[in-house]
């Protein structure tokens, strides 16, 4: 498996500036194979175009099944090297992966 992820790939080389939504962020990790890195625990390269925008049901919706399968921000951050993105989109998927984890470990209370 190729160990680099180039999101321009979602964004028709750059012509679409903004991602929204987790459905859209859904259909992204499935169209990227982000599953079968989660599976293997494979590190890979995220190239994040520095023009793209995204909000954060995006991010969600492409990368908190893998915040959860992976169960920490130190591990979902060594897995996946995100590079190019934004100060402020760096902002927002810390937002998802604190409010991810944080999901987690309120689930996890309950199942006790």
């Amino acid at each position: 498996m190729d160990s680099t992820i180039d999101l321009s790939k979602i964004t028709d080389d750059g012509r679409i500036p903004f991602l929204s939504g987790k459905n859209k962020g859904l259909e992204a990790r499935k169209q990227l194979g982000l599953q079968e890195y989660d599976d293997k625990h494979e590190q890979v390269k995220v190239n994040f175009p520095e023009n793209l925008d995204c909000n954060e049901s995006f991010l969600g919706g492409l990368f908190s099944n893998s915040i959860s399968i992976l169960g920490s921000r130190s591990a979902f951050l060594s897995l996946y090297n995100i590079v190019g993105m934004t100060e402020d989109v760096r902002g927002r998927l810390n937002s998802v992966i604190t409010a991810t984890l944080s999901e987690g470990t309120s689930l996890s209370k309950l199942r006790k």
